[in-house]
């Protein structure tokens, strides 16, 4: 039996204990070298030359592109068939030596699709939100969330936030019971859950994040627009002053951003993303145009529709080479932004 399996079957009062025994430890010290790695990492490269960081990328892919090879039934496959070899691919335009992925070859060939040379009972399950009708099921190791996780608080930098920040969330399921709020005293966040139209919540709200010092509120768009919102037409008091609104998850509406920044007197930073970690995008601190992270892994355009296609470099027990996303975005811009990254 694994700790975490074990600590699932101690009593309520014992695992609460816990928690905050760990929730104790600085997060500097929870996060690991792992995470600090990658984090003061993208700091640092965020910087690089156009020229540094496809250099980077090309040194990723070619580690990758050997590893689906050797390990990686689907992707040997691929290759023989097309009579190339992982040393084929000399510069990021050869990748399109290689066919694209979809969501519905992967379902399909599932057991194609896993490397052979981890252990399955070491890994974690994860899946899509099922938004597109067709949910996606798929590995990841403890490793690649710990990675994920210091891409995010990288983007989030870009407003000032740091890793060790609290912050408040509005998202995901509802909470259930009489209270609509709960803390997690292991990564420090208090959640609100989604509410509707109701004046005597949303000021309990607005208490309840002055007393936790909220400087951050993460969530849908669409659950903190609603929020906003009620401030707004009950006319209350926002009585804290909040350093951004990180929105997430799903698109987020020009009405959205203008209320919410209207009633919180701050910044709504977006960040693009999906639960396959294959492209990861965020907004510039000096506008709303989004950069697309090169060290997360290569992101193309498809030139005839504007699909997003997408090689991650976390994912080495599931790999996602050239995967449709089936999301849309705009021509992208490759002049130098005013901040001198070369995204």
């Amino acid at each position: 039996m694994s700790v975490k399996e074990l600590a699932k079957k101690l009593p309520d009062p014992i695992k609460q204990f816990l928690k905050y025994a760990y929730g104790a430890i600085p997060l500097s010290i929870r996060y690991g070298k792992i995470f600090w790695e990658t984090y003061n990492f993208l700091q640092e490269s965020q910087w690089w030359s156009r020229e540094q960081l496809e250099e980077y990328q090309m040194r990723q892919l070619s580690k990758l592109l050997r590893h689906a090879y050797k390990n990686v039934p689907y992707y040997r496959k691929v290759f023989n068939e097309r009579g190339l070899k992982p040393r084929d691919i000399h510069d990021l335009d050869d990748l399109r030596k290689l066919p694209c992925l979809d969501r519905d070859t992967f379902k399909l060939r599932f057991n194609e699709m896993v490397a052979r040379n981890v252990k399955l009972r070491y890994l974690h399950m994860s899946h899509t939100s099922g938004t597109t009708g067709k949910p996606l099921q798929f590995y990841q190791d403890h490793s690649k969330i710990e990675r994920e996780w210091a891409f995010v608080c990288h983007q989030w930098s870009r407003v000032g936030y740091k890793p060790e920040d609290p912050r408040v969330e509005m998202r995901g399921p509802i909470i259930r019971g009489l209270n609509p709020v709960d803390y997690d005293p292991i990564a420090k966040v208090l959640r609100l859950s989604p509410c509707t139209d109701n004046k005597k919540v949303a000021h309990y709200y607005l208490e309840k994040m002055k007393s936790f010092g909220a400087k951050f509120l993460h969530g849908y768009p669409s659950a903190i627009a609603s929020f906003a919102h009620m401030v707004k037409k009950y006319n209350l008091v926002v009585p804290f002053k909040l350093k951004a609104v990180l929105s997430a998850s799903e698109a987020v509406y020009d009405w959205e951003r203008e209320i919410v920044e209207e009633v919180f007197n701050c910044r709504v930073f977006d960040f693009y993303g999906l639960a396959e970690h294959v492209a990861l995008a965020a907004e510039c601190e000096h506008s709303h145009f989004y950069h697309f992270v090169p060290q997360y892994g290569v992101t193309e355009i498809d030139p005839n529709t504007n699909e997003i296609i997408a090689t991650g470099f976390l994912n080495y027990v599931n790999p996602f080479i050239r995967y449709r996303t089936t999301d849309v975005a705009s021509s992208p811009v490759l002049s130098k932004c005013s901040t001198g990254r070369n995204y």
